[in-house]
């Protein structure tokens, strides 16, 4: 329960949680996580962020393969799909690799601002130092094909369960 409350408060709060330029810029890597289906309008915005960054500053991204897809580059770190759905433990995980394989351990993260909490404290229990980019321009998309990407009040709901699962497993 007391990370359901840390959550409900990151989203009252969350301004205060992102990095500065600064901070973002000073970053080894990005992770970008995807936030609903292929080319989600969520997505095209999450692909632009992360432009932004790279345009500006040689940082590596290390992409979900439907944000690398919005972007139309071939990068070298792209997560990529072993079965259906993966899920945010299984994409911060082979990010995590990454990472690891390359000495990288202060991180950029660009993800749906009501995603990015959990993504956070995901990469944090891998020992990462993250640094929250500010998303709050990315939309929800109602077309999207995964229902609770389509609302926040659809995502909010499922991501005080994934929360709890998330916590019970020790993964947060």
């Amino acid at each position: 329960m007391k990370k359901v409350l840390e959550f409900l408060a990151f989203l009252k709060n969350r301004n205060e949680e992102y990095g500065s330029l600064e901070e973002v810029y000073s970053c080894q890597a990005i992770i970008s996580l995807s936030f609903g289906s292929n080319n989600s309008l969520s997505n095209k915005y999450l692909s632009k962020i992360v432009l932004k960054i790279i345009s500006r500053q040689a940082i590596p991204p290390i992409l979900q393969g439907e944000v690398a897809e919005c972007l139309h580059s071939n990068f070298l770190n792209i997560i990529k799909k072993n079965r259906k759905y993966l899920d945010t433990y299984e994409v911060c995980k082979q990010a995590n690799e990454v990472c690891l394989k390359n000495d990288w351990k202060k991180i950029a993260i660009v993800a749906h601002p009501d995603h990015a909490w959990r993504v956070n404290k995901t990469l944090k229990k891998m020992r990462l130092e993250t640094v929250i980019v500010n998303t709050n321009m990315v939309p929800y998309d109602k077309r999207s094909k995964q229902f609770w990407t389509r609302r926040r009040f659809f995502f909010i709901f499922r991501e005080i369960l994934v929360i709890i699962y998330y916590s019970i497993r020790k993964i947060i």
